[in-house]
């Protein structure tokens, strides 16, 4: 809503001046004084899913689920069935019994209400040869994510075809986003893939829905022939790519394009097979990546849009691999599994710094990691090894502080959660074969962890490079909540105050009225008290000011893609309340 401040700003201009209250450092002190307290409440059971009935039957429901950032919505997937991709398959004739129906689906799935809208149906044609109806092409290997306020899905899939004279096959990547609201699919990437049936590649799109990660295995020239019929062959040289979600943006590649030679290809082979994306992760604003190559074990931090690899952390090769960066991308998570019977999980500064242990299990290892908002607390499950060691079982998913002090248990499977943690998927399924059993489980819950208070270890974000803004970090709205997160220099008479020993404040504060431009204080604490870095490696700025003298909160806003110049004035010492003056665009 780019238009926020342009109309509550012609709004405040017309209305009289305020009566000013007189509140010099009594405002600080009530600040400092605030107790902001979110119920507790403990874990519930799980709640079914409804709508998963038929597909449970059928045993279509593919277990890769993914929630929006709000706990409101998901997108899952129905799989393709009675379509045999293998060669054979392309060569024989279909199933007396297949139908339209057999096609791959995508599902958005509404958590308060239960509605499902179909988004997407794979497509597929079939030919007649010698009688017999045979498979022409297919859309398969689908694999989804989803923004937000669930209003975008990322899709990426595999669509595979025969030429007419039925001696190739040609298989390719393709990533599009679909607008929930109007069902529109804009594509955006389209890339030869090997081989010559369904593959599914692993996907992670950044909250905001600006960006997505993928790692797939490209084709070569080279062409393998078998029953006469050619495709084309593996480059065994997997990559990492990054897109823009928006049409005409071209991928840029992450990885590092010698790790073929190297023979550490294995660790990112490996998750494209299962479409797993738990050995990458991408931050909130889709400006950061972190992967861990298992071949190697190093653990890399790199920009999303391209550049310099950084070397975060180097473990053994062949070690867990599961990471997770922060939503404020001030911190990476990560599992070192040193042996069978124990695991390992640490933090350590994306900017770069010492690992920290925040807890040791004796399991398999700790898996489908993910952070909540702020960063404070962390979601991990345990995977119990079987008596020989050779893979795993669900064990209990947990969601821990950072500190460590703290967790609380959730339950087994974990499919995906919402930004803040508070609605967890669950999955419960079968041993016997790939899906004998599946059923989708809702846990809500919430294990008093603030995380809409504050964007993470301090308030803020990073400003647009193009504007020239002489600070590296100022204040944004959130369209998730309509909550502001700055902070700000204490200031008297326009010079430097300090109270109790602190200039700078942390302040989140609350958007109450759009028509009327208000807003309330929400929170405050001591601005960055632990000294973090930023995503640059630097210490961050502080964009605001509130001037005791005037009772003027001034600061820089980022709105979505626009950034203002804005004056507050607190109209009120006791409720802490402040009315929008001005909005400029920057």
């Amino acid at each position: 809503m780019t238009y926020l401040f342009a109309s509550i700003s012609s709004r405040s201009q017309n209305k009289p001046a305020a009566t000013r209250t007189s509140v010099p450092s009594a405002f600080l002190l009530s600040l400092l004084l605030m107790l902001f307290s979110i119920p507790e409440t403990n874990a519930v059971e799980p709640d079914q899913i409804q709508g998963f009935h038929t597909e449970e039957e059928s045993r279509r429901v593919n277990p890769v689920i993914r929630v929006s950032g709000d706990g409101r919505k998901m997108v899952y997937i129905v799989r393709e069935r009675n379509f045999d991709t293998s060669l054979e398959g392309w060569l024989n004739a279909l199933k007396e019994d297949w139908s339209a129906n057999d096609a791959s689906r995508v599902y958005l799935y509404d958590l308060g209400t239960g509605e499902r809208t179909l988004l997407y149906t794979g497509q597929f044609s079939t030919a007649s040869v010698n009688n017999a109806t045979v498979l022409q092409s297919l859309e398969g290997g689908f694999s989804v994510d989803i923004n937000r306020d669930g209003s975008r899905v990322a899709l990426a899939y595999s669509s595979t075809s025969m030429n007419q004279a039925r001696d190739r096959l040609s298989n390719s990547l393709k990533i599009s986003v679909i607008n929930t609201a109007t069902l529109s699919v804009s594509d955006i990437v389209s890339v030869a893939l090997p081989g010559y049936s369904a593959t599914a590649v692993p996907l992670k799109m950044s909250t905001d829905g600006s960006r997505a990660v993928f790692a797939f295995e490209p084709a070569m020239e080279t062409t393998a022939t078998v029953y006469g019929v050619k495709w084309q062959e593996a480059s065994n040289k997997p990559k990492l790519m990054s897109v823009k979600l928006q049409p005409g943006n071209q991928p840029v590649e992450l990885s590092d394009p010698d790790w073929g030679e190297t023979g550490s290809e294995t660790s990112l082979i490996g998750s494209i097979g299962s479409a797993y994306t738990g050995f990458f992760d991408i931050s909130a604003n889709g400006n950061q990546v972190v992967l861990h190559n298992t071949g190697t074990g190093i653990l890399y931090a790199v920009p999303a849009d391209g550049g310099t690899r950084r070397v975060l952390a180097e473990l053994p090769p062949g070690r867990s691999g599961y990471v997770a960066i922060s939503g404020d991308g001030a911190r990476v998570a990560f599992a070192d599994r040193t042996d069978f019977t124990e695991t390992v999980l640490y933090q350590i500064p994306y900017a770069g710094g010492e690992r920290v242990e925040i807890t040791r299990s004796n399991t398999y290892f700790a898996g489908n990691l993910k952070f909540n908002a702020s960063g404070s607390h962390l979601l991990y499950q345990d995977t119990l090894a079987d008596p020989g060691g050779s893979f795993g079982y669900p064990g209990t998913s947990r969601i821990i502080s950072i500190a460590g002090d703290t967790s609380v248990s959730v339950g087994k499977d974990i499919a995906d959660a919402s930004e803040n943690l508070n609605m967890v998927i669950t999955t419960v399924s079968g041993w016997q074969g790939a899906l004998s059993v599946f059923k989708a489980a809702v846990t809500q819950f919430n294990p008093d962890i603030p995380d809409d208070i504050y964007t993470g270890a301090f308030n803020g974000t990073k400003p647009d490079p193009s504007l020239s803004i002489p600070v590296n970090n100022i204040g944004v709205i959130s369209t998730h909540n309509w909550r502001i997160y700055s902070c700000i220099r204490v200031l008297q008479n326009g010079e430097p105050a300090v109270h109790e020993g602190m200039d700078r404040l942390d302040l989140t504060l609350e958007i109450t009225s759009m028509d009327a431009g208000s807003v309330r204080v929400l929170a405050a604490r001591q601005f960055n008290a632990n000294g973090e870095h930023n995503a640059d490696g630097m210490l961050p700025d502080c964009s605001g000011s509130f001037d005791l003298a005037t009772n003027q909160y001034v600061d820089i806003i980022k709105l979505d893609n626009e950034t203002y110049q804005t004056m507050f004035e607190l109209v009120n010492g006791d409720t802490l309340e402040l009315v929008l003056r001005s909005a400029e665009r920057m």
